[in-house]
């Protein structure tokens, strides 16, 4: 059985989710976008998995929410046996300033957990 390549263990802090009430307030446009509730999208659980995903998008969420080819993707990993897959995307400017001050990097929208949690990032580049 294949064992997962992360070097942090599974109860420290690094990997806990970020926390999203002390970055998302009225001040953040459009916060839904960073929530991970859309309809179709089942909740996973981390500590389950052996290989953690993020795919990303270099573009803001309604961009990259809509790629057809992204989306396909990251359906077909969340279906193989213990793997998660997450996704990220570009942060509009209010949010990108906002992780800067809070020292928070760029996390995944359904785990809240920043991007260097994951065992494996895959990058959406359809330009």
């Amino acid at each position: 059985m294949p064992t997962a390549i992360n070097s942090f263990p599974k109860n420290s802090n690094f990997t806990e989710p970020v926390d999203f009430d002390q970055l998302i307030d009225l001040d953040i446009h459009k916060p839904a976008q960073y929530m991970g509730k859309e309809l179709g999208v089942g909740r996973r659980n981390w500590d389950s998995s052996n290989v953690h995903w993020a795919l990303t998008y270099p573009e803001t969420y309604e961009v990259g929410a809509s790629n057809l080819g992204h989306i396909i993707l990251y359906s077909i990993l969340n279906n193989v046996p213990n793997q998660l897959c997450d996704r990220a995307y570009l942060p509009e400017p209010d949010l990108a300033k906002r992780l800067r001050e809070k020292k928070v990097g760029l996390f995944g929208v359904e785990s809240r957990r920043e991007l260097k949690c994951f065992d494996l990032l895959g990058f959406s580049l359809s330009y």
